[in-house]
Formats: structure tokens, C-alpha cells, sequence
């Protein structure tokens, strides 16, 4: 749910009748098989793992016709509930590149970031970046928060 668009995404679900509001507090859903679901009840689906995930577009790391050398990313996360353990782990993949339509599109990763982890060293070289957070692993909660770029002007290409 996206609280200032007051909207939800949307995919396949097999769902025929749907409420975002119920008595018993979470969003209740039925099937065509006359199924009642309870959705956002846990970070697990039955006992098995979400892939959990958010890419973000391009963003550029330098100013015009200036490459730009990346050599930390600092992570900032929340590994797990406030109150709860801190023990996610979330892969990071970097795609980059020198020009906005995306041509010769290279990546770095994934990177395992956890709790423990202070920066990532990336050593890429380009104008635009992309960055990807995921998980898999079961019981899994993250957040993300405003993770840093370390760059500096590299030459023209």
C-alpha cells in the first residue's frame, strides 16, 4: 500500500471479492474457489520465503559529459523490526552505464548487506546508476532508508 497515493499495486492474484478494511484489522480477500484470505498477516507466505524486492530507474552519478568513479556504497536499512531482531540480509545489485537510453548496461553484484555491513566497495565507472534490493529469506523484514553514493569526477569517455 502506498500511503501518499492512498494506492495499492497491483499483479495476478486470484482473488474475486476484496476489502482493504475488515473487522479483524488487514485486508481480507476471497477466491473463486470460495477461499477467505487474511493478506499482510506476516513477512512469509504459508512458511515459505517472499522474494522481496525494489529497483530504482536511473540516477545520474555525474554532471554532462563526466564519468564519474564509484567506490563506496554506504547501505542504510532497517534489518528488521524495530523492536525485533536486526538479522535480514539484503543483496544489492548495481546496474550502471554511460549514456540515459540504457546502452552497454553493466552490473556489479549482488552484494550480501546485512546489520554487520558498514559500506560496499563497488569500483564502477559510469554516468547513470540503478540500484536493486532483494531478499528471499524467510522471516525477512527490511526497510530502506537513504543509502549514500561515495563518487568522484573520473574523465570524459
Amino acid at each position: 500500500h502506498n500511503p501518499v497515493l492512498d494506492t495499492w499495486d497491483f499483479g495476478r492474484l486470484d482473488r474475486t471479492a476484496w476489502v482493504d478494511q475488515s473487522p479483524v484489522g488487514r485486508p481480507v480477500g476471497a477466491d473463486s474457489g470460495g477461499y477467505i484470505y487474511q493478506h499482510e498477516t506476516s513477512t512469509d507466505a504459508d512458511g515459505q520465503p517472499l522474494n522481496s524486492w525494489f529497483e530504482t530507474g536511473y540516477f545520474n552519478i555525474s554532471e554532462g559529459d563526466m564519468l564519474s568513479f564509484v567506490d563506496w556504497i554506504l547501505p542504510d536499512f532497517r534489518y528488521g523490526y524495530v523492536e525485533g531482531d536486526q538479522d535480514a540480509v539484503v543483496q544489492l545489485t548495481l546496474s550502471y552505464t554511460d549514456y540515459p537510453n540504457g546502452a552497454n548496461v553493466k552490473s556489479k553484484g549482488p552484494y550480501s548487506v546485512s546489520v554487520d555491513t558498514d559500506y560496499v566497495n563497488t569500483r564502477l565507472r559510469g554516468r547513470f546508476l540503478s540500484t536493486r534490493f532483494e531478499s528471499s529469506d524467510l522471516g525477512s523484514f527490511w526497510r530502506l532508508g537513504a543509502v549514500k553514493v561515495r563518487s568522484t569526477p573520473d574523465g570524459k569517455r
